[in-house]
């Protein structure tokens, strides 16, 4: 009995600890970046591996120097597993740099050219893509790792561009299973409380017999 106690005990102790003690994590991952296919379609992948906790809190990506003389000509989508994302689509100006996607600042078509700072994704789909999500949000909660690609499409021949250091910035969630953990917890003291109150009902019990003998 008290070795099962003590077993119970410990059960709940440390789903407790286990259900605290995973934080969040932030894992920044780059692409060095390369040629702007002209008229055709680029694509640039940033590949995350061990991420625990695997649970996306939060995304934001960063374009340190995206040259081309129109971006009017440009389609910039996000992608995550089944989850496509319109960055951009058909703005006006050149360039951008240091650009910062996040979903807390003004969509990008509100902006002006080099569109340094931050901004939110366009959103809405393209002509080439069709966007299943319109924030950096609608990644929340899928599994950060596998393959996040930066897809470009040059709708038009002639100007010829070149994407600079892009950084894909990761935020995790604390362990998803918390909650189950901290349920287990409880079960465990539960449990270790009814055995505590069956063997003090025995003691009483056997104490009674010991007397009515005596």
């Amino acid at each position: 009995m008290k070795t099962l106690i003590q077993v119970l005990s410990f059960t709940a102790s440390t789903a407790i600890a286990l259900s605290t003690a995973i934080a969040s994590e932030a894992i920044s991952l780059t692409n060095t970046g390369g040629a702007i296919n002209d008229n055709g379609v680029t694509d640039f992948t940033f590949t995350a591996s061990g991420i625990t906790p695997a649970v996306t809190g939060k995304v934001n990506l960063t374009f340190s120097n995206l040259i081309h003389p129109d971006l009017f000509e440009l389609e910039l989508y996000f992608i995550h597993g089944s989850d496509t994302l319109t960055l951009v689509d058909s703005i006006s100006g050149t360039n951008l740099t240091n650009t910062v996607f996040d979903d807390a600042g003004l969509a990008i078509n509100t902006g002006t050219a080099p569109f340094t700072g931050t901004f939110a994704p366009q959103g809405s789909s393209g002509l080439n893509e069709t966007a299943t999500i319109s924030l950096l949000a609608g990644f929340n909660g899928s599994d950060p790792n596998g393959t996040w690609t930066l897809r470009i499409y040059d709708n038009f021949l002639g100007n010829t561009g070149n994407l600079g250091l892009t950084t894909l910035d990761i935020i995790t969630v604390p362990f998803e299973f918390s909650s189950a953990l901290g349920l287990l917890a409880l079960g465990g003291l539960w449990g270790t409380q009814q055995l505590w109150k069956r063997r003090k009902t025995r003691l009483a019990k056997m104490n009674n017999s010991i007397l009515t003998c005596d």
